[in-house]
């Protein structure tokens, strides 16, 4: 995954929802965590 697309991600505002409500920055989620908002991000793009 490039930073590119790693930074239209966290800048998207749905995404920075879903940390906020996590209560963590980007950086400290979990990798799990990261690739669950990937995937959701994903499915919603299509």
């Amino acid at each position: 995954m490039n930073n590119f697309k790693t930074a239209v991600i966290i800048s998207d505002p749905t995404t920075q929802t879903m940390i906020n409500l996590w209560g963590n920055s980007w950086q400290r989620l979990t990798l799990i965590q990261q690739q669950l908002v990937i995937q959701i991000l994903t499915e919603l793009d299509k």
